[in-house]
């Protein structure tokens, strides 16, 4: 009988590779390549420790929500323009100090 060849780690390995076509711009490809040469690594793997890294970022970083304020109703007085509270402030000032020196 012949031998038997266990070929299941091969095959799982082909199953489990993808082979795709990503286009990088030149700066982000040369930077890759001198990481991957600086840490003797392959730039597929290079590429595949980058995009782990930034997913992770990207799912362990929370987007805070729009800031929102709840409108409630103050009060305000139509006769009052109040872009200029600094001067009504003043009469109101003048008015107590009046009031006072009588």
């Amino acid at each position: 009988m012949g031998k038997v060849r266990d070929d299941t780690a091969d095959n799982w390995a082909k199953i489990l590779t993808m082979r795709c076509h990503v286009e990088l711009d030149k700066a982000l490809e040369r930077r890759l390549r001198e990481h991957a040469s600086a840490k003797g690594i392959s730039f597929t793997e290079a590429i595949n420790r980058t995009l782990k890294l930034g997913l992770q970022v990207l799912e362990n970083t929370r987007l805070k929500p729009d800031y929102r304020i709840k409108a409630r109703n103050c009060g305000l007085q139509p006769e009052i323009d109040y872009t200029k509270l600094g001067t009504l402030i003043d009469q109101f000032e003048a008015e107590d100090y009046t009031r006072k020196q009588r």
